[in-house]
């Protein structure tokens, strides 16, 4: 299945020439951010989920591809054969809220765990130059040492606490045997905290950032009352995509897992006085008792330690928290025209 684009859109190029990623969760978040940074830089995005987003047509053009199908299924991979993929980033996931838990954990164990099987499946075949997981923060869990600065790739605790994180890990486990039998270069992103462009609630994540469930508010005129300050390393959407782009093409040789964190601990509450400086009408608070936004962290955990990051791209790019709330209420303005705003 194609999405606005011709159907004999050309193969990847040898090395060298512009890449061809295939993107699993390919209509969610982090997938479309990855997809506009790729075109950005001259590369080409194959976007594989079962259904498009609705922002999808701001993605439409000759270097954005859509492909329906199930991660679970061989058959439906086998579309993407005949693409020419020289990478492949694995995104499909299901994000379930504390309250789907229970309801959804057949499926949500097996989307994201035998999801992740069947996509080392294809790049036995395809052989790609590379394939990344973007795994979570979640994995870590809660620390029980309330002393612990931050997590380190490989000394911090590893212990999920939600189902979500229990079959991140497992997807990284199934994952890394994989590509050891299949001699498979594969690096695992473990992503912190994501905000920006490209979020919208939908299926598989329920639960939107704080600050998109806010800037959606604000762009209906609505005031927002936050449970507490919500602290943690929040990542720009577009800052993540721009450096996963950057490891995954630019960067000769990337560590088994990294962690992709901000690097510094800002606040939604810091965030909602950005956002108000270029909207003065937009008005929030911190009230616990009668919060109007949600978030899926029960308290403030630590920060996602960087040190790898800060090895691989030293000289990365990263959007100051004011800049943030301008581009961020720009985009929006733009993916959400008031006739289509949630009343």
């Amino acid at each position: 299945m194609n999405d606005g684009v011709a159907d004999d859109e050309p193969a990847a190029e040898a090395v060298g020439g512009p890449a061809n990623v295939l993107i699993t969760g390919g209509s969610g978040f982090v997938g479309m951010a990855i997809a506009e940074a790729l075109r950005t830089r001259g590369h080409r995005a194959v976007l594989f989920a079962p259904a498009p987003s609705p922002l999808a047509p701001m993605l439409a053009g000759p270097a954005i591809r859509f492909v329906a199908g199930d991660v679970r299924s061989a058959a439906d991979l086998g579309q993407v054969e005949a693409l020419g993929i020289s990478h492949i980033v694995h995104g499909a996931a299901i994000t379930p809220d504390a309250g789907q838990a229970d309801a959804l954990a057949e499926r949500v164990t097996d989307v994201n765990v035998n999801g992740s099987r069947q996509i080392m499946e294809l790049a036995r075949r395809l052989r790609p130059r590379r394939v990344v997981q973007l795994s979570s923060v979640s994995v870590y869990g809660e620390p029980a040492d309330d002393n612990l600065r931050c997590f380190e790739e490989e000394n911090a605790p590893v212990g999920p606490q939600s189902l979500y994180g229990r079959t991140k890990l497992a997807a990284e486990a199934v994952m890394r045997e994989q590509a050891k039998a299949y001699e498979l270069p594969l690096s695992i992103l473990r992503l912190g905290p994501v905000f920006g462009p490209w979020e919208i609630a939908s299926g598989s994540r329920p639960v939107v950032s704080p600050q998109c469930q806010i800037m959606e508010g604000a762009l209906r005129g609505e005031a927002s009352a936050l449970p507490r300050a919500l602290q943690a390393d929040w990542l720009y959407s577009r800052d993540l995509a721009n450096w996963i782009v950057t490891l995954l093409l630019e960067t000769e040789a990337l560590p088994p897992v990294v962690n992709l964190g901000a690097g510094r601990v800002t606040s939604v509450d810091d965030w909602c006085r950005a956002l108000q400086a270029e909207r003065p009408d937009f008005a929030w608070g911190i009230d616990p008792d009668a919060a109007t936004i949600r978030s899926n962290y029960r308290r403030d955990r630590p920060p996602l330690c960087t040190r790898r990051l800060d090895a691989l791209l030293p000289e990365r790019q990263q959007t100051a928290l004011a800049d943030t709330a301008a581009d961020y209420l720009a985009w929006a303005a733009e993916a959400f025209p008031r006739e289509t705003r949630t009343a």
